[in-house]
């Protein structure tokens, strides 16, 4: 914003070179017919040039307030780096364009096609000591980074008096963090959502620090599985709660807030739902639900139809993980119910879930697995996805990290990347940072690895003129 005194010598200094301008050209136009022709003013220039009304006096751009907050012309609008064409700035205003330069990389590399580079370079922080595991991250607006732990409560990545980003744990209280034992974090509403593993869930206000909780019988299950907070452009804000044996609620905040609780009453195969998913596609809303008895999908919210895949992604029995990319793909952890025989081989004696790696489903609604056998994923396990800026789907495994870059795929497998363990239980893309969140079975420090990328994505800059208060 401008104070009245700095737009007033904003106007005189434009005006100013405006005048000069058109004495130049005047004097230009005085040396006779066999004067050189007008040079075209570059794109970026203050002034920009149009055809003169008469030939000794060009008119004046047009330098009110409105002009220079309106936004620039198309062609102005977007500059693009030519030595990374990733990199674009994006004018919001005429007078952003007139006066604040296109931003650069810092560092100079050249894209691989029009996929952004997978370098950057690795860090890793120890929460605390123990056995504990990584179930879940969350990133706040202000910086900060949470970590839901198994058994330790919530880790706080935040700067310390001295501006310092230092781990600190909030552990259960009477008031506070309902239980040390986290499943899932979420951000919604500048809260943050603590799902716990059997004690019900919290609500943490990010900018007073005050706490809120709710159990049964406010919440039909104490047991949450998964938080998936849903930014609507075509109405109210909401967020899903996923539990083990009460369905799941659509919350929407409001006066007063509305509770819409989903289980086998309102058509769902199972009251045990592992995670919710949420296509917003334009007017449309495809909701997703991963139950113990299927996967399902609805458009209203009334009718529930289960679905098993299809193409090469078929034979599993139900979801654990769903994830909706911006291409609004969905995506999902299938497991396989494998039935044992007793001696007899009458019986059935145990039945195994066996995970399947991670399908695929397109907008086209075909259907692609992939696997340890093809791509090569680390493991058939795969505990958690995130997708980040540039479209890559990132998938945390038991074996290892892997990421989906489009459709060219690469793994993180120890030794041969800096990851502490293979056995990942978590993974968040937010910004230009990859965070892994190791499992418990195999941790000796719950720690998170950070894989911070070198790629920056398009950067709007605005200016105003308008007068501040």
């Amino acid at each position: 914003m401008f104070s009245s005194q700095p737009r007033s010598f904003l106007l005189v200094c434009v005006l100013t070179i405006a005048a000069l301008i058109t004495v130049f050209a005047g004097l230009s136009q005085a040396r006779g017919a066999d004067a050189s022709p007008a040079v075209d003013i570059a794109p970026h220039s203050v002034i920009t040039a149009t055809a003169p009304v008469a030939p000794s006096v060009p008119p004046s751009p047009d330098l009110s307030m409105a002009a220079l907050d309106a936004p620039p012309q198309a062609a102005d609008a977007v500059i693009v780096d030519r030595n990374n064409p990733n990199w674009v700035t994006r004018y919001g205003t005429e007078l952003g364009r007139r006066l604040l330069t296109p931003r650069h990389p810092d560092q100079s590399f050249a894209p691989d096609g029009a996929v952004p580079v997978l370098s950057g370079f690795w860090t890793t922080t120890t929460i605390q000591a123990g056995t504990q595991g990584v179930k879940a991250i969350a990133y706040a607006p202000d910086g900060r980074v949470f970590a839901g732990l198994s058994g330790a409560g919530l880790g706080v990545y935040a700067p310390d008096g001295t501006g310092v980003y230092q781990w600190s744990t909030l552990t259960q209280s009477p008031g506070g963090l309902l239980s040390n034992y986290i499943n899932t974090l979420a951000i919604f509403n500048n809260q943050l959502w603590i799902g716990t593993n059997g004690a019900g869930l919290n609500v943490y206000d990010l900018t007073t620090g005050a706490w809120l909780s709710y159990t049964t019988p406010a919440l039909p299950d104490n047991f949450i599985n998964r938080l998936t907070p849903v930014i609507d452009p075509n109405g109210p804000d909401y967020i899903w709660i996923s539990t083990k044996n009460g369905g799941a609620i659509k919350y929407a905040p409001g006066n007063p807030a509305t509770w819409g609780v989903y289980n086998t009453s309102s058509g769902l195969p199972n009251n045990f739902v592992y995670d919710v998913a949420v296509d917003l596609n334009g007017g449309t809303t495809t909701t997703w639900l991963a139950t113990a008895g299927g996967l399902v999908s609805s458009t209203n919210l009334l009718t529930f139809p289960v679905t098993f895949g299809g193409g090469t992604c078929t034979g599993w029995d139900y979801a654990e993980r769903l994830m909706i990319d911006r291409q609004h793909q969905l995506w999902l952890t299938p497991i396989q119910l494998i039935i044992g025989l007793s001696p007899s081989g009458k019986q059935p004696a145990a039945v195994t879930p066996t995970p399947m790696g991670v399908c695929v489903r397109t907008i086209t609604a075909t259907w692609e697995l992939y696997n340890g056998s093809a791509p090569g994923l680390p493991s058939n396990t795969v505990t958690d996805l995130s997708e980040d800026f540039a479209g890559r789907v990132w998938m945390a495994t038991t074996g290892g990290g892997a990421v989906n870059d489009n459709g060219t795929w690469r793994f993180y497998v120890a030794p041969s990347s800096p990851l502490i363990t293979n056995n990942l239980a978590s993974v968040l893309a937010v910004g230009d940072a990859v965070w892994w969140g190791q499992s418990e079975s195999e941790c000796v420090y719950g720690s998170l690895a950070q894989l911070a990328s070198l790629y920056h994505h398009a950067d709007w800059r605005y200016a105003h003129g308008a007068v501040s208060g």
